[in-house]
């Protein structure tokens, strides 16, 4: 039962109604349980007081750890703690007291990685699956109970190229010991070594083969020639060579043989009549016909084809031109306008030209009639063009074309006729133009086309 419960009890049965010496009342005022007794008279009931004093409970203590550079709040008093040490909350005396024991741990050390890589590698660090390529420290932070991560990176620099200069005569091959691979040409060649090796180069000078010196001679046909260089006779054009090695110029001989030319023709062509004088012998020619002058070896025989021409027939041109126009034949730079037969006549050698030209006459005028109604157009599809005015309109074409002629007439429109009605008021008149029913005094108008009065 609660003590306040416990307390009522007693009172309710030790205690009168009220309890009083005289005109004092007794409260007496104790901290120790026991029980305690105020003596009354004979008349008066004395009083006891049964006091029992609750034992304050056992201090309630709380640990708690935390890492460095953490802090707890600590929910009894909502206070904020980053440092290690026992705190105290002191509670009343029915009321446990209440401790807080706070450690906060020490961050480790930091642990450093050592890691060294060639120029050109990269190395990937697991603790952040970083990829770095540069010398240089770097550091994962951690929270302040785990140890900071640090990785020291050292990027091996990579050593100078290594040359190897090597000359060979052209032909020649050279196998580089670095890659056992053969070249042949000039060049710098490079092979590539890890970052921490260095690259090997070679430099191959391949000595280019000196010109070909090349020797011409030029014999006769029948005549032979001996060659110094490799005491050889020859006595047939063609190039001979004696080969030598890649650093020695080869040498050539160009050999040609002169054969007899081809016979040389000279055609000529002359007018009947004529006479041609031939200047490789000064005779005269009057005949048609092949003549030969012979020459030696060596000369070309000379030839004359000769051709005595006959006259031409005469070339005929005809040609028809419109009534009104004219015409130039480019043979005389001549214009005619008439019909007729026109001649010019050449040398022996060329054919007379004749001109037959003939003028055609220009046919009768096509006249076309139209009607159209007052206010109406009319296109005409010879010149596209729109009219609406009676008349007589021409369009002249040339002089092989009959000219078009259009006769207009636009009829006038009727005069307006006019219907008068009278009805009563009340009354209504339907007009048979248009089917309209009126039953107001007035003028009323229906249009027409243009060759239909008005109504």
């Amino acid at each position: 039962m609660p003590r306040n419960q416990q307390k009522s009890r007693l009172l309710k049965k030790y205690v009168p109604a009220k309890v009083s010496l005289g005109a004092k009342t007794i409260q007496p005022t104790n901290n120790t349980s026991g029980t305690y007794l105020v003596a009354k008279d004979g008349c008066t009931a004395d009083q006891e007081l049964v006091l029992t004093v609750t034992p304050k409970p056992a201090k309630i203590s709380t640990s708690q750890k935390i890492c460095s550079g953490e802090s707890f709040t600590w929910s009894e008093n909502n206070t904020t703690y980053n440092t290690s040490g026992t705190y105290l909350l002191a509670k009343d005396g029915c009321t446990a007291d209440l401790e807080l024991i706070l450690d906060v741990t020490p961050k480790p050390a930091k642990i450093s990685t050592y890691q060294t890589i060639c120029s050109g590698e990269s190395y990937t660090w697991s603790e952040n699956n970083t990829t770095y390529n540069t010398s240089g420290n770097y550091l994962v932070a951690k929270d302040g109970c785990t140890a900071d991560q640090e990785l020291v990176l050292t990027v091996t620099p990579k050593p100078t190229k290594i040359s190897t200069a090597k000359t060979i005569c052209s032909g020649e091959s050279y196998t580089w010991s670095e890659n056992t691979t053969t070249y042949n040409t000039s060049g710098t060649y490079l092979l590539t070594k890890d970052g921490c090796t260095a690259d090997q180069e070679l430099v191959l000078t391949v000595t280019p083969k000196p010109a070909k010196i090349s020797t011409s001679q030029t014999i006769c046909s029948g005549e032979s020639y001996t060659w110094s260089e490799n005491n050889t006779t020859y006595n047939t054009s063609g190039t001979y060579l004696v080969a030598k090695d890649g650093c020695t110029a080869d040498l050539e001989l160009i050999l040609d043989v002169t054969q007899k030319p081809a016979k040389i023709s000279t055609y000529q062509k002359i007018c009947s009549g004529e006479s041609y004088t031939w200047s490789e012998n000064n005779t005269t020619y009057n005949t048609s016909g092949t003549y030969l002058i012979s020459k030696d070896g060596c000369t070309a025989d000379q030839e004359l084809v000769l051709i005595v021409a006959p006259k031409p027939a005469k070339i005929s041109t005809s040609q028809t031109i419109c009534s009104g126009e004219s015409y130039t034949w480019s043979e005389n730079n001549t214009t005619y306008n008439n019909s007729g037969t026109y001649l010019v006549a050449r040398d022996g050698c060329t054919a007379d030209q004749e001109l037959v030209l003939t003028v055609t006459p220009k046919p009768a005028k096509i006249s076309t009639s139209q009607t159209i109604c007052s206010r109406e157009n009319f296109i005409w599809s010879e010149n596209n063009t729109t009219y609406n005015t009676s008349g007589t309109y021409l369009i002249s074409k040339d002089g092989c074309t009959a000219d078009q002629e259009l006769v207009l007439t636009v009829t006038p429109k009727p005069a307006k006729i006019s219907t008068s009605q009278t009805i009563c008021s009340g009354e209504n008149f339907t007009w048979s133009e248009n089917n309209t029913t009126y039953n107001t005094s007035g003028t009323y108008l229906i249009s027409k086309d243009g060759c239909t009065a008005d109504q």
